[in-house]
């Protein structure tokens, strides 16, 4: 039987929290362009026919396919307008936020501040990932968890979904594997039903090593980086925790995103927020040791995969928070967690209750800020380069593009394919192959001429995310003459991109 704390909240609450929630998802999706990794596996989906296909075109990109797989089917069956992805995602996100209200056992102040903050209301929100889902699953493993005993093998159907989403959600459904061994085992209930729960669990784990076999050619895991097991990327995985719980941006120019405040600080001070944030979560979770071992064991994992990836971002430090708000959800199931009980009926732990708000605030405040700062700005420059191509019945022909990592955007909007320089052929979404990747890059007019498709037409409109020097217009050398058409360089993010009109210049006679 459930006891009050797992008493869901009452619909006549959170109906219009929800609503208001769903109207400014909608407000953020609607206003937020594609940029190359939302563009990537909308892609994968759209211009494969058959899920043979898009498991066979994802090699190259690390990722379990379940999201892709939904994608396929939105794209061949409802629309490939992009917008179908960001609809998609919208309903994934409103139905998370749907189930956290009602069931999590926090004030309801405190989930208000949660939704509204830095990752629900933007990071997970208004950019279209498969972050999301998983987010989704693992909260829906929080409400069944309340009665263990009856949900288990629902639990362990979670759990192989939880798999396929995305790595960063194996790290959680083994963690919860974890949690549901020691409460089995504690509670002396290891029986027919256990047993099966390990064997579906199983399944999800093999699935994910089934699945994640990515070709020794790939760009994956960047060579340009430094050794993994440097120090320096160490302190750098280390200080992700911190920007999960303190996602402060900090811009010069609008370039919030991934830019944080944090990485101003002296080196001593973000090492003792990160020691002390760690501390602090462990001190809310030392005496319940199922939760704790949830917790350790899946922030642990997401650590080491920043460690040996080198890999940095927003989306992926703020796995960390989601990590700790599961594991809250879990600790209230037993006592009053942090973010249920009143600062009055604390003993001790004032500082602690002060502290979350603190953090919770700051959330908060990021969220607008980001949230505000795409609705007015364009994040990626993709759609309305795509749109002024259109406008002015510039695609008649397939599009160049010179930068690979900038295409895919491009042709999302598009609708079709484009013609990436670099490769010397069409496509639309990238294959990460380190022969796909020159560094340095050639330069464009060398590109150009080695391009076997360019040398058969007499004109075309190129997008290039790089401007074409003032020697490469005027040089009498040059076969092909540029006019510049349109800039699109007002843009949250990279790359900025220049639409050109090129002709093949004329020889001259003797």
């Amino acid at each position: 039987m459930l006891n009050q704390k797992t008493i869901p909240v009452a619909l006549k609450q959170i109906l219009p929290i929800s609503l208001i929630f769903l109207f400014f998802s909608a407000v953020g999706i609607f206003n937020h362009e594609l940029w190359l990794d939302e563009a990537q596996h909308f892609l994968i989906a759209r211009d494969s026919d058959s899920l043979k296909e898009v498991y066979y075109n994802m090699q190259y990109d690390g990722h379990v396919r379940l999201w892709n797989f939904m994608l396929f089917f939105i794209t061949h069956y409802i629309s490939s307008n992009p917008l179908s992805m960001q609809v998609f995602h919208l309903l994934l996100i409103n139905s998370t936020v749907f189930i956290f209200l009602r069931y999590a056992p926090f004030r309801l102040l405190t989930k208000l501040l949660i939704i509204g903050g830095y990752f629900f209301l933007y990071e997970y929100d208004v950019i279209s990932r498969n972050y999301t889902p998983g987010i989704l699953l693992l909260f829906a493993c929080c409400v069944l968890l309340a009665d263990l005993r009856k949900n288990i093998l629902w639990i362990a159907v979670l759990l192989i979904l939880m798999c396929n989403v995305h790595l960063f959600f194996l790290f959680a459904a083994t963690s919860i594997a974890f949690y549901v061994f020691l409460r089995t085992f504690h509670a002396k209930q290891i029986d027919l039903r256990f047993f099966i729960f390990l064997s579906l669990f199983a399944i999800g784990i093999f699935s994910v090593i089934a699945q994640i076999n990515i070709p020794p050619d790939n760009t994956y895991f960047h060579p340009e980086k430094t050794a993994w097991n440097s120090t320096g990327n160490f302190f750098s995985a280390f200080y992700g925790l911190s920007k999960g719980f303190l996602p402060i941006p900090f811009s010069k120019n609008g370039d919030f995103w991934n830019h944080y405040l944090y990485d101003l600080l002296p080196t001593f001070i973000k090492l003792i927020i990160a020691a002390f944030i760690l501390v602090y979560t462990v001190a809310l979770f030392y005496k319940n040791k199922p939760v704790l071992l949830f917790y350790l064991s899946s922030t642990l994992m997401l650590m080491i995969f920043l460690y040996v990836s080198q890999m940095r971002a927003s989306r992926y430090f703020g796995i960390f928070f989601i990590f700790f708000l599961a594991a809250l959800w879990l600790d209230g199931y037993e006592k009053e967690n942090i973010f249920s009980v009143s600062v009055n009926r604390l003993k001790g732990k004032k500082f602690l209750f002060y502290f979350s708000y603190f953090i919770l605030t700051c959330h908060l405040f990021s969220g607008i800020y980001a949230y505000a700062s795409d609705v007015a700005r364009p994040f990626s420059g993709a759609k309305n380069t795509i749109a002024f191509i259109k406008t002015n019945h510039l695609d008649s022909n397939m599009i160049v593009v010179d930068g690979y990592g900038g295409g895919p955007a491009l042709s999302a909007y598009l609708g079709t394919k484009v013609f990436y320089l670099n490769i010397d052929k069409p496509g639309s979404y990238c294959y990460w192959k380190k022969s796909y990747f020159e560094v340095p890059q050639k330069p464009l007019a060398e590109l150009l001429d080695e391009s076997a498709y360019i040398n058969t037409h007499s004109d075309f409109v190129l997008v290039s995310v790089r401007q074409v020097t003032s020697n490469e217009i005027h040089s009498s050398k040059s076969k092909f003459q540029f006019q510049r058409l349109a800039v699109f360089d007002n843009n949250i993010i990279k790359p900025d991109y220049y639409v050109y009109k090129v002709m093949m210049q004329k020889e001259k006679t003797p």
